[in-house]
């Protein structure tokens, strides 16, 4: 959080496209994917910092599965509920979701999305375009990319990562993506 925050608003993006369900990441993708959600809402929570989380699950379209809330347990059912859905995976449409949620987000809360997804966005604008959605709404993009070690778009994360002072952290087994969810949950 940064000096000048009173608190932080949150969103979590799921990516639930089917590329997901592939078990190179055991049990899969989706389910390392939700775990790892929950740690980094067990952590914020747990922090004695203001927090407001929202959960978006996005593929092709995104869908907002709660808003901006400080009801943990309603955070984590909505992680839970998020399953695989379509066949492409359009970053675009989970930061344009951040971008219409972080409108509710209370003055002087530092606005953060964090991305968990396989990394394979093959669909919609790159990193160039959403930058100016990203810097207009004062974001910052946290990314948890969790695949056993195919080839990803890495470079298209890191871009937009760097461009609003956020990280990307890969994984290739629970357990580090349970590390990289510490890891995102406590940076500020």
């Amino acid at each position: 959080m940064s000096k000048k925050s009173i608190g932080v608003s949150m969103v979590i993006a799921i990516d639930s496209s089917i590329s997901m369900l592939v078990r190179d990441v055991r049990p899969n993708r989706l389910e390392v994917a939700k775990r790892s959600a929950t740690v980094i809402l067990r952590t914020v929570s747990s922090a004695g910092i203001p927090t407001l989380i929202s959960v978006i699950s996005f593929y092709r379209n995104s869908f907002p599965i709660l808003d901006l809330t400080d009801n943990w347990e309603d955070v984590e059912k909505a992680i839970n509920s998020i399953h695989a859905s379509g066949k492409t995976t359009d970053l675009s449409m989970a930061i344009k979701e951040a971008f219409y949620i972080f409108k509710d987000s209370p003055p002087g809360y530092q606005r953060r999305l964090i991305v968990i997804s396989d990394g394979d966005f093959n669909e919609g604008p790159g990193p160039e375009e959403l930058e100016l959605l990203v810097r207009s709404s004062s974001m910052r993009v946290d990314f948890l990319i969790i695949n056993g070690g195919q080839k990803t778009r890495v470079n298209e994360a890191s871009k937009l990562a760097s461009a609003s002072g956020g990280k990307v952290v890969t994984a290739r087994s629970l357990e580090e993506a349970v590390k990289g969810a510490l890891l995102l949950a406590m940076s500020d």
